[in-house]
C-alpha cells in the first residue's frame, strides 16, 4: 500500500489544500483519520469506498494500479480484503481477484467468500459450467455469513444470466435483494445491489419490458460511480434502443466505451458487439468487426455485414462455419435470423422466433418478426408470434 500513500503524500505537499478537498469523502469526515491513513504505513482506511472515491478523485488513470497495490498488502484477517475481493469481482478486475481468492483462502477473514469467488473465476475461465456452479453454490444458503448468502445468490443470479434462463434469475432476484438488505457493510451492499440491477437491466430488456430495463438501469447509474458498472448499464440500455432509435442506442454504445477508457486490462468487447449489430441492422459501416476472433457473436457479426453488403452467399459461408450444436437458444436465434435474411426463407426467421422464445428472449425476436412483416405474413400470425 505504500504506492498509494505515497502518492497521495505527493499530492498534499503540491497542494495542502488537498486533504481539506478529500476529507468530505470520508463518511466520518475526519481530517485526523485520514491523516493517519496516509502517514502511517500499516494504517488500513476502514472506509474501502472512499478510499475508492479518493483515487478516482486523484489518480482516475491510475485506480487498477494503486488498488492492486494496497488491496495485495492489507491484513487477510480483517474485512478490508474480503471487500476488496467483493470490488474485484463486481468491477471484473480479474487480476486482483486471483490473487486475493489465493490470499484469503490460506488464512483469510473469510474463507467462504474466497470458496465463492474461485467458484466464480471458475466459470469465467470456462474451466466449470454455469450449471456446476449454480450446484456447488445451493450449500452457501446454510453460511451464518450474511454477505456469504448474499454474494452465493448474486452468483447464481449471474450463473442464470449467462445461460439465458432469464424468468430463473428475476424470479431469484427478489430473494436475492432480501438477502443484500440484510449485508451490514454499507459498500459491500452497494456493490451488490448495482449488480442486481444490472442483472434486472438486461432481463427486463430481454423478456420485452424495455421501458422497466430502462428505467431501473438510469436510476442505478445515478447512483454508481464504478466506471465498470456504468460501462455495462449503457451497453444494456443501448440495446434496448437497438431496434427503433438508432441515435439514443449508438450514444450508450460510445459512452459505455469511454466509460472505461481508463481500464487497459478491459477491452470493451460487448459495447463493439452491440454496435456492430446496430450499424448493421441499420445498414450503416460496422466499426469494431473483429475477424481474429472465435467469439460467436464476432463471427455473426461478419456474417450479417456481408448480408446486408449484398454479398450473402459469403455470408452463408461464415455461417456454416459455426458448429450450430455449440450454440444456445439465444445464438440459435440469431443464427437462423441471419440465415432467413441470407436466403430469404420464411421457415429461417420462425425458427429464430423459436429458439428466442426458448431463451425468454422476447425483446430480440422483434427482428425475424419485422422480416415475416415486411414479407407479407398475417396480422394475426404476427401477434401470435409476438405474444
Amino acid at each position: 500500500m505504500r504506492l498509494l500513500k505515497t502518492a497521495i503524500q505527493n499530492k498534499i505537499q503540491e497542494s495542502p489544500e488537498t486533504i481539506h478537498r478529500l476529507t468530505p469523502l470520508l463518511q466520518s469526515k475526519n481530517e485526523e483519520e485520514l491523516l493517519r491513513f496516509v502517514e502511517d504505513p500499516k494504517d488500513e482506511l476502514e472506509d474501502f469506498h472512499a478510499l475508492l472515491k479518493i483515487i478516482r478523485t486523484l489518480f482516475p488513470e491510475r485506480e487498477r494500479e494503486l488498488m492492486e497495490d494496497y488491496c495485495l498488502n492489507l491484513d487477510p484477517e480483517k474485512e478490508s480484503m474480503s471487500i476488496g475481493l467483493i470490488y474485484s469481482f463486481i468491477t471484473n478486475f480479474k487480476t486482483l481477484e486471483k490473487s486475493l481468492v489465493l490470499l484469503i483462502s490460506k488464512s483469510g477473514y473469510d474463507k467462504e467468500l474466497a470458496e465463492l469467488s474461485s467458484i466464480a473465476l471458475k466459470v469465467k475461465q470456462k474451466q466449470m459450467n454455469e450449471l456446476k456452479g449454480i450446484e456447488l453454490l445451493y450449500e452457501y444458503n446454510e453460511s451464518p455469513s450474511s454477505i456469504v448468502k448474499a454474494f452465493a445468490n448474486v452468483l447464481q443470479s449471474s450463473f442464470y444470466f449467462n445461460l439465458r434462463m432469464i424468468d430463473f434469475y428475476l424470479q431469484l432476484s427478489i430473494i436475492t435483494k432480501r438477502l443484500i438488505d440484510q449485508v451490514e457493510n454499507q459498500y459491500i451492499r452497494y456493490l451488490f445491489k448495482a449488480r442486481m440491477s444490472l442483472l434486472e437491466t438486461a432481463g427486463y430488456v430481454a423478456i420485452g419490458l424495455t421501458d422497466d430495463g430502462k428505467q431501473i438501469g438510469v436510476e442505478a447509474l445515478k447512483n454508481t460511480d464504478e466506471p465498470y458498472m456504468k460501462y455495462m448499464f449503457h451497453v444494456f440500455i443501448g440495446n434496448s434502443f437497438l431496434f427503433d432509435d438508432y441515435e439514443n442506442a449508438k450514444l450508450n454504445f460510445e459512452t459505455a466505451i469511454e466509460s472505461i477508457e481508463i481500464y487497459d486490462d478491459i477491452t470493451p468487447n460487448d459495447a463493439y458487439r452491440s454496435h456492430n449489430f446496430l450499424n448493421n441492422f441499420w445498414g450503416k459501416p460496422p466499426i469494431f468487426l473483429n475477424d481474429q476472433s472465435d467469439h460467436i457473436s464476432d463471427i455473426h457479426e461478419i456474417a450479417f455485414y456481408y448480408i446486408r453488403n449484398d454479398n450473402p452467399d459469403k455470408g452463408l459461408g461464415v455461417l456454416d462455419s459455426i458448429d450450430s450444436l455449440l450454440l444456445n437458444d439465444s445464438q440459435k436465434g440469431f443464427h437462423n435470423y441471419y440465415r432467413g435474411l441470407a436466403t430469404q426463407q420464411l421457415d429461417y426467421f420462425y425458427e429464430s422466433i423459436l429458439h428466442f422464445n426458448y431463451a425468454g428472449e422476447k425483446y430480440f425476436k422483434k427482428f425475424p418478426i419485422h422480416e415475416l412483416e415486411k414479407s407479407g405474413v398475417s396480422n394475426t400470425l404476427i401477434r401470435v408470434l409476438s405474444s
